[in-house]
This record gives C-alpha cells, sequence and structure tokens, in this order.
C-alpha cells in the first residue's frame, strides 16, 4: 500500500477530478480526495480538515483557483498548491505560478502530476523545516523556563458545558516546582481536569476566581488559599491569567511557612501585649503603695516631730540650771 495523500480539488468536473485521483494512485499514493466547487466549501474543508495538498483547475465556474489561492495564503497554510489547466489556462496557470502556486499541469498531461506533487510536498518541508527548529527551540527554551522557576507554574484548557460556560478545567503543563509544593507529579497531572487532581478544589471557592480571570481578562489575585486535597495543606499565593479564550496559567507560591512565621510573631505580640498590661497594672498597684507610704511617712513624721519639739523646749528649760 502507498503512501496516504489528502487531495483537496476544487474541479468543476467530476470525471477530471476523477482521472487526477487515479493518476496519483498510478504514481503509488493511497490517495483520500475530495472535491469542491464553491468558496463557502472550500474554506469549511481548509478550515476543518488536514490536507496534504490542494489541486485547482485554473478557471472553475463563479470561484477560481486565484481566489483559492488567496484564501490559502490569508490562512497561512504552507500546502502545495498545484494547477490543473485547460488547453486555454496556461496563462492563467502563469499568473497563479507568480502568486504563489507550487506548479501547473496541463490536464491533458497527468502523468506529470505525481512527480509534481512529491517536488511539492518535498519544498513544502523544506520550507517548514527553519520553522519548525524555530519552534522546537523555543519549546525547549520554555521547558528550561519552566523546570528552573521557584514558583509553580500550570497551564490550563478550560473545559465547558454545552452552553459554553465554564465548569473546569484541564492541565495542560505543570513544572517541577508545581510538583515540589503540592507533591503531586507531572504525570499525574497531565491531561486531567482539575476536579480529578483536587477533588475538593469547586468546594474551596478557587475555580470561581479562574472563571471570573477568564471572563475579565484581568489578572485574578488569590492570598492564603489554603489547600484542601493535599497533605499537608499548604498556604498558597496564587495569580490566575488569561492567556486567551480557552487557556490560562496559573503562578503559585508556597508561603506556608512565611504564614506559620507570621502567626507565631502574632502570638508573640499579643503575648508581649499582655506582658505590658500586667506590668502597667503592676505599675499602676506600686505607684499607689508608694503613695500611700509617702502618706504614711508623712503623718508619722509629723507625730513624732511634736514630742521632739516638747523635748527641746524642755532642754532649754533645764540648760541655764546647769550653768549655775
Amino acid at each position: 500500500m502507498g503512501k496516504l495523500l489528502r487531495v483537496l480539488m476544487l474541479e468543476h468536473s467530476e470525471p477530471d477530478a476523477e482521472r487526477a485521483a487515479l493518476s496519483l494512485q498510478s504514481a503509488g499514493w493511497e490517495v483520500e480526495w475530495r472535491r469542491v466547487e464553491t468558496a463557502e466549501s472550500f474554506a469549511h474543508e481548509l478550515e476543518n480538515q488536514d490536507w496534504d495538498i490542494i489541486l485547482a483547475e485554473s478557471a472553475g465556474l463563479g470561484f477560481s483557483a486565484g481566489a483559492a489561492l488567496e484564501q490559502v495564503r490569508q490562512r497561512a497554510l504552507d500546502l502545495p498548491f498545484i494547477v490543473l489547466s485547460g488547453p486555454i489556462g496556461e496563462e492563467m496557470a502563469i499568473t497563479l505560478l507568480r502568486a504563489g502556486a507550487a506548479d501547473f499541469i496541463d490536464k491533458e498531461d497527468l502523468p506529470r502530476l505525481g512527480p509534481a506533487v512529491e517536488c511539492g510536498r518535498c519544498e513544502s518541508r523544506r520550507r517548514r523545516r527553519p520553522a519548525e527548529d524555530a519552534q522546537r527551540v523555543l519549546a525547549e527554551r520554555w521547558q528550561l523556563l519552566l523546570d528552573h522557576a521557584s514558583d509553580g507554574v500550570a497551564v490550563h484548557q478550560a473545559v465547558r458545558d454545552q452552553n459554553g460556560a465554564m465548569i473546569d478545567f484541564r492541565y495542560l503543563e505543570w513544572n517541577q516546582a508545581a510538583e515540589r509544593i503540592l507533591q503531586v507529579k507531572r504525570e499525574q497531572v497531565l491531561g486531567r481536569t482539575g476536579g480529578e487532581v483536587f477533588p475538593k478544589l469547586a468546594s474551596s471557592g478557587l475555580l470561581l476566581h479562574f472563571v471570573q480571570a477568564m471572563q475579565t481578562g484581568v489578572v485574578e489575585q488569590v492570598e492564603g488559599y489554603q489547600t484542601r486535597s493535599t497533605e499537608p495543606p499548604r498556604v498558597l499565593d496564587i495569580s490566575c491569567i488569561k492567556l486567551d479564550d480557552e487557556h490560562f496559567v496559573t503562578l503559585f507560591r508556597d508561603v506556608t511557612e512565611r504564614q506559620q512565621a507570621e502567626q507565631r510573631l502574632r502570638q508573640y505580640t499579643a503575648e508581649v501585649a499582655l506582658g505590658n498590661q500586667a506590668l502597667e497594672k503592676a505599675n499602676t498597684e506600686l505607684e499607689g503603695h508608694n503613695a500611700e507610704l509617702e502618706e504614711f511617712t508623712h503623718v508619722a513624721s509629723h507625730d513624732l516631730q511634736e514630742p521632739l519639739r516638747k523635748v527641746v523646749s524642755f532642754g532649754d528649760l533645764l540648760s541655764p540650771s546647769i550653768w549655775l
């Protein structure tokens, strides 16, 4: 069995389309093909199916190869576009070649179609290779960034109900920091929904923040969120950022130890405050005792001064007689 070739044909004539398919089969391809005649059907096939190559007659009825080529270019699809030309279509075919068509084949010379398709596909692969290499390098750098991030990073795809409302999400990425923080391995997460991985997520209210971020496009900040499905529970600061209509990313930092330290500090501060209150009360009581003692001392001093004055007075009376 030959290599599979998926062919989209813009062709007014069903027999001509069949002849093109037979020519490709004779060249060793296993051909899956579909014939369209209108702009709407052509656009539908481009949007909903993956094709390896496009064959288009140079002059169709109502929808031409030029318009079809423009649709391909607008969608930035790197598909070989080969023009099938009739006896009077060579001038149009040359115009299409200048516009970006890969080749043109006279319908009376269909044996050339197989080699032209192979050449067109090779050229397409050659053009794609630099882009694929750049994409691979970008993916490697992205993964390196994820793996060395100190915060947990998770990329999600929205899961919606039949009315389009977001009811859950599916994990697309889960970095090493996320594994360390929540003690859940990457392979246990990817491809699964939030409800499957963390059963208590919905009841915690966190999903509502994710829905809000997707609806408004505004970054949602959740501070001091305590996990319910991990053991031991962790306290997280979470940011939710919308990427597009179907994807969002969450960044989360483990603040469990910081919160525990803050709690210990608050407890110590409360204990110090209570100690200060007790000390202030003791100082007040001491000041009261000192006042009482001072008053007692004053009274006692006054009471002791009167006998002393009398003694001095008697002494004064007795002193002359001593000298006589």
